[in-house]
């Protein structure tokens, strides 16, 4: 098709516009014709072609004046779409033609927002389920020591646990998450293998051997253990009960706990007309973990959070972003508990 048909438009203020959504062939034609409210034809009302753009930019390319009869021709045009905008007898420039194809654009991206605003309340783009690392340093002189124990080498090792006299060593202390932690005991055992035993909270772990270490006390010789501990205090004691074996020197112990950091994507869940949004998260353990939300909304918003439906009892507000486009996200970071495994997570409106 070289051509499209013929419009007639009609200026009923000051401008009107005519969008052309044909895709002209190369050397194609558009023309028209300008008109009152009375089919009367206006002379001189100057048009302006816009091409539009994939982007769904207005970039002016053409402008001419009608003549005595309202018409108006545009040729030499490549295949595209276009737009059409008369005004009456204004002059034109290519600097006007600019500026007003740069308002025609924001007018269209605010019409097409204020649309989104309507349905559109909150979207989540990801979560991300964190926790950083945990390091707690206890030291054997800041420790109870039980039945006679004492400290040697600088005061900076007890003295061997257990044996006739049954003595023992007991650390107080506190971590922030329930959990597994590495335990990282520093000991020495100068001249031989020695047998030790380690009771959580009054409960057994079991026996552990410290292998023989060097004549002259050293601060890296270590013995790595798993322990669980529960949230807050704790007692680890350290001991060796069968009545004629002492065990090694104990220095101090380190408890850490790695970071964990896993994102999961929720670009196909976006929360519109007040729809839940449900999340099966695994996790390798149980405890605290910080839950941090990705998101755009119209406005600020009060939500709850289940975790396999047991509701968190708390409201968390997503404040009001700039606009819903990804660019203005916030973030909105809470804690909650979880199990190890799956746990499904429900983000709901109050």
């Amino acid at each position: 098709m070289k051509y499209i048909k013929q419009e007639h438009i009609s200026v009923l203020k000051y401008t009107t516009d005519q969008l052309i959504d044909k895709n002209l062939i190369s050397d194609g034609i558009v023309y028209g014709r300008i008109i009152d409210e009375e089919n009367n034809p206006i002379n001189k009302s100057k048009v302006v072609l816009y091409r539009i753009t994939d982007e769904e930019d207005f970039i002016p390319i053409k402008s001419t004046t009608t003549n005595e009869t309202g018409l108006y021709l545009f040729e030499n045009l490549s295949k595209g779409t276009y737009k059409i905008k008369a005004t009456k007898n204004e002059k034109i420039a290519i600097h006007d033609m600019i500026e007003d194809a740069k308002k025609e654009k924001i007018d269209t991206k605010e019409k097409k927002e204020s649309r989104i605003y309507k349905d559109e309340i909150l979207k989540i783009y990801d979560v991300t389920l964190k926790y950083s690392s945990i390091v707690r340093n206890y030291e054997a002189k800041d420790a109870m020591l039980s039945n006679g124990m004492k400290l040697e080498f600088n005061k900076k090792y007890t003295s061997c646990i257990g044996g006739i006299v049954n003595n023992s060593v007991t650390f107080r202390v506190n971590v922030p998450m329930e959990g597994t932690y590495n335990m990282l005991i520093k000991y020495i055992s100068i001249d031989k293998d020695r047998a030790f035993k380690v009771d959580i909270n009054g409960l057994k772990l079991g026996e552990y051997i410290g292998e023989q270490t060097c004549i002259i006390p050293r601060s890296n010789e270590m013995l790595t253990i798993m322990v669980n501990l529960n949230k807050g205090e704790n007692s680890i004691k350290f001991y060796n009960d069968n009545g004629f074996t002492c065990g090694p020197n104990i220095g101090g112990i380190s408890l850490t706990k790695e970071p964990y950091f896993k994102v999961y994507s929720l670009e196909d869940k976006n929360k519109k007309d007040n729809a839940n949004i449900t999340l099966n998260a695994e996790v390798p353990r149980k405890q605290e973990y910080e839950f941090i939300i990705k998101y755009v909304s119209n406005k600020n918003i009060k939500f709850n959070i289940d975790v396999d439906e047991i509701s968190m009892e708390n409201e968390y507000e997503f404040d009001a972003t700039k606009s819903l486009n990804i660019e203005d996200a916030k973030y909105k970071q809470v804690k909650l508990p979880l199990e190890k495994g799956q746990n499904m997570i429900k983000i709901y409106n109050v």
